[in-house]
C-alpha cells in the first residue's frame, strides 16, 4: 500500500534512470551548498548556547540561521527565480500553500534537538521539487561526514567528496 503523498511507480511523472558514474554538475553544486551549510553548523557545534523557541515550541539556534542564510544565498545566486521554501524562513516570507512548478524545499538543520544534545544525528536537507515531486535532493550529515545524493535524471549516491561517491540503489519508500 503506497502512502497517499507518494506517487506509485505507474503514476509517477518522473521515472528513475540507471545511475550515472558520478553525480551531475547540478547535484554537485547543491552538495557544495549543503557542505558549506554543514561547516557553518559545525562552527556552532562545540557550544550551542543561543537557543530560542519558535512559535511551534521547537528550538532555533544560530547554527540553524547560519545554515539557512548560506543555502538561500547560494540557491538564489545559482538559480534565480526558483522559489525557496525553508523551515527557517521568516513567517511572513512563508507561502500559505506550496508553490506549483519548481521550488526548493530546504531544512537547513534537520534535528536541532539532536544538534543541541551533540549526538551527531542531524542533517542539512535540500530538495528541488517539481509539482510536489522531488527531482533532486541532498541530505548531508556534517558531523558524520557523509552525504546522500539523488537526481531523478542521473541516479543516487552516498559518500563524501574526499573519499568519493558510490552509486546507491534506487530506493522506493512504501508503507507496510
Amino acid at each position: 500500500c503506497w502512502p497517499t503523498w507518494i506517487p506509485t511507480p505507474t503514476t509517477a511523472s518522473h521515472k528513475p534512470m540507471p545511475p550515472a558514474s558520478q553525480p551531475s554538475e547540478r547535484l554537485r553544486h547543491v552538495l557544495d551548498l549543503a557542505i558549506a551549510a554543514g561547516k557553518e553548523i559545525l562552527r556552532h557545534y562545540p557550544s550551542p548556547t543561543d537557543v530560542v523557541l519558535k512559535e511551534d515550541r521547537s528550538p532555533l539556534t544560530s547554527a540553524d540561521t547560519a545554515s539557512h542564510e548560506r543555502i538561500v544565498e547560494g540557491l538564489a545566486t545559482q538559480w534565480p527565480g526558483i522559489p525557496i521554501v525553508s523551515e527557517e524562513s521568516a513567517q511572513a516570507d512563508m507561502p500559505t500553500t506550496l508553490p506549483g512548478g519548481r521550488f526548493w524545499l530546504v531544512d537547513p538543520l534537520d534535528g536541532t534537538k539532536e544538534f543541541l544534545k551533540q549526538s551527531g544525528d542531524f542533517t542539512v536537507n535540500i530538495a528541488l521539487m517539481d509539482n510536489a515531486l522531488p527531482i533532486l535532493g541532498v541530505v548531508h550529515a556534517p558531523a558524520r561526514g557523509i552525504s546522500y545524493l539523488a537526481d531523478v535524471a542521473s541516479g543516487s549516491w552516498r559518500g563524501n567528496p574526499d573519499q568519493g561517491f558510490q552509486a546507491a540503489l534506487n530506493l522506493v519508500m512504501a508503507s507496510s
